[in-house]
Order: structure tokens, then C-alpha cells, then sequence
């Protein structure tokens, strides 16, 4: 029991730091955009052409990466944080953990969250179901 605040506290800074990380992929992609459409519009012809797809193929899957975990982070660590503990959850946002680690700016946050949500899942034993009364 003692891993979920650390772990709610965890996914929360995770989120936050995923949320910014989302609103500079979003720039990332525009610009990875218009980068390409003058490419195509024959605008430039060298080999800065090729820069564009590929700004907006990495800033592209960086942004569906992040606007996945952002908000399962964020709801994660709020429920924890504010006392709900839902099991389910948890291991949701744990699993989600490991997605930002490609994007290699959220990926300390991400596995530090990860390792402790998987602390607080596996040592919180659910209590034995009652048996009925004879």
C-alpha cells in the first residue's frame, strides 16, 4: 500500500510533462506539414525536400504516442493522488507507461512512473473474498 501516493504522484508529473510534450509535437507537426506541402510544391529543391516527411513522420507519432498516455496519466494519478485506488486503472496507466519512452524527452518520468505503478500493483494483495455466512 505504501507505492500508490508515490505512484499516483508519479503518473501525475508524467502527465503533465507528456502534456507539454504534446503541445510541441502538435507544432511539430504543422511544421513537418507545411515543410512538406512546399515540397511538393516544388518550392524547395534540395535535400532540406526531405526534411519535412521526415519531421512529420516522427512528430507525427510522437503526438498520437503522447495524446494516448497523456490522458491516462493524468486520470491515474488524480484518482491516486486524491484517495480512489482503482486496480484496474493502475495497471492501465503502468502498461501505458512504456509507450512514451519512444519519444526519449518523457522517458525517465515514464519509467519511474512504470517501475512504481508495477511496485504498487504487485505488492497490494486484494483482500480474500468473504465466504458466505452458514
Amino acid at each position: 500500500m505504501k507505492f500508490w501516493v508515490p505512484a499516483g504522484v508519479a503518473f501525475l508529473v508524467a502527465g503533465v510533462l507528456e502534456l507539454l510534450f504534446l503541445a510541441l509535437s502538435v507544432l511539430g507537426t504543422l511544421l513537418g506539414g507545411v515543410m512538406t506541402i512546399g515540397t511538393l510544391a516544388g518550392e524547395m529543391r534540395n535535400e532540406a525536400a526531405l526534411l519535412g516527411p521526415v519531421v512529420l513522420l516522427f512528430y507525427g507519432l510522437w503526438l498520437g504516442v503522447t495524446a494516448i498516455a497523456t490522458p491516462v496519466h493524468i486520470v491515474a494519478g488524480v484518482s491516486i493522488v486524491m484517495g480512489r485506488r482503482n486496480r484496474k486503472l493502475l495497471w492501465a496507466a503502468t502498461i501505458v507507461s512504456l509507450l512514451p519512452v519512444m519519444t526519449v524527452y518523457c522517458a525517465p518520468t515514464s519509467l519511474i512512473a512504470g517501475v512504481l505503478g508495477l511496485l504498487a500493483a504487485i505488492l497490494t494483495i486484494p483482500p480474500p473474498p468473504e465466504s458466505p455466512a452458514p
